[in-house]
């Protein structure tokens, strides 16, 4: 395995593209040993690259009468203001390129022997677009500025194919009917965010798995839930169905952040530095934590599949390897159980999981009684109650809404005293009797 990879792998390919859109984070599965050097991976932002088809700026995005309005005027796929949103002071995306020339980042970079941050393909992937093709061509566009940070083509495709007939009302909606997520993103560059489990896969990518070599420069760890981090996303740019969505985003979110997470346990798996089995004892833990409320939906029943069989059987592998400190044994098991989550039964299902409230009140009551907390330290509670948060939204349960707000981590990542916790979790289960 290679110990510098791009940050937050999405190991994916033009063909495994052509897959339906449930198989859409699927990985190239490195058939090495641990500890075995493997082909690079591709990157989230290099991945759109192999696409070839160039990357314009926000600035073409601009028009007050595209997505550049003062205010929403709130259209079928088009509010008006997206671009004045993103463009605000408040969004992290449009300020992720800025977080490159801090003292922290340039620390890091120095310790990593990166000479520019802002130049390095590594750094750049997540904090802002590629635009070189893996051929090395120049996939720059109109206006396009790296300096813009996680601009729009970075998490909806490079524009150069359909920034024009886009503009035609219900052109999207049209395309749609006729080709599913990948169709739309080979033929016209265009990454579809509107099926849940492709803006999972798109959100994880940079959100939760980094190798080993970036957390010992001093790169925090990332960790990540799709509802939480909507929920907080200052100025949101987009809106969400009412109802019981927030469910369906929860339960698409952890099936890719399971799917990273265990990526990360490879990654810490195969890793020779000092503190390789300190962190890989958290990246243990935080797959654990998401199995573990991911689990939820198929012990209630919400969801069923028979994939679900051979994905816990490498669990039960990566557990034994655990135990025995076996660590050969540990990544293979974590590689083997992230392409199970890519079977195509299972993705199915949880891309189908669309629950009335009373599902998603029996989903919460089983969250509520679980001990994943208790079993897995800070990254349980954090994945608890962002299960718990997301369930009761659905579920339109106010009270377990507010108590479980006690326990909900002020910033991600940081950790909730484990009395405090214990007692909004009793709380939380008071709340449902």
């Amino acid at each position: 395995m290679t110990n510098k990879p791009f940050a937050s792998v999405r190991w994916m390919s033009v063909a495994a593209v052509l897959t339906v859109i449930v198989t859409l984070f699927a990985v190239q599965r490195s058939t090495q040993a641990v500890g075995e050097k493997a082909a690079a991976p591709v990157s989230p932002s290099a991945f759109l690259t192999t696409l070839n088809f160039k990357f314009e700026g926000s600035a073409t995005c601009s028009s007050a009468k595209c997505h550049g309005a003062d205010t929403s005027i709130n259209k079928k796929n088009l509010w008006g203001n997206e671009f004045t949103l993103w463009h605000g002071r408040k969004d992290p995306h449009h300020t992720a390129y800025r977080t490159l020339v801090t003292p922290k980042s340039k620390a890091i970079a120095a310790e990593l022997k990166i000479a520019s941050a802002i130049k390095s393909e590594r750094c750049l992937n997540c904090h802002s677009t590629l635009a070189t093709s893996p051929t090395g061509a120049d996939l720059k566009g109109q206006d396009f500025s790296a300096a813009e940070g996680v601009a729009c083509n970075s998490c909806h495709g490079p524009s150069q194919k359909y920034r024009e007939p886009h503009s035609t009302a219900d052109w999207i909606d049209a395309q749609r009917a006729k080709m599913d997520h990948a169709a739309l993103l080979t033929t016209f560059g265009l990454y579809d965010t509107l099926p849940v489990l492709a803006r999972a896969a798109r959100c994880t990518s940079c959100h939760l798995a980094i190798e080993p070599d970036l957390v010992a420069a001093g790169h925090p760890q990332p960790t990540f839930e799709m509802n939480h981090f909507s929920n907080i996303y200052p100025d949101r740019h987009w809106h969400d169905p009412a109802g019981t969505f927030p469910a369906e985003l929860w339960a698409n979110g952890q099936l890719a952040e399971l799917h990273d997470a265990l990526h990360q346990v490879y990654f810490y798996a195969g890793s020779t530095a000092p503190s390789a089995a300190v962190e890989f004892k958290k990246a243990y833990d935080q797959v654990m934590s998401h199995l573990s409320v991911f689990y939820a939906l198929f012990t209630t029943g919400a969801v069923t599949s028979p994939d679900i069989g051979a994905l816990d059987a490498d669990i039960k592998k990566l557990a034994a390897a655990n135990t025995a400190k076996d660590m050969a044994a540990a990544g293979a098991a974590a590689l083997a159980a992230a392409d199970q989550c890519n079977a195509k039964g299972l993705t199915a299902a949880v891309a189908g999981f669309k629950p009335d409230k009373a599902v998603a009140m029996k989903v919460l009551a089983a969250l509520a009684a679980s001990e994943v907390g208790k079993s897995y330290g800070p990254r349980g509670q954090e994945q608890q109650a962002y299960a718990i948060e997301a369930l009761a939204q659905a579920a339109g349960d106010e009270a377990a809404t507010k108590a479980v707000a006690a326990i909900l981590p002020a910033k991600p990542g940081e950790v909730v005293k484990s009395e405090d916790y214990a007692k909004g979790l009793a709380a939380v289960r008071a709340s449902l009797k």
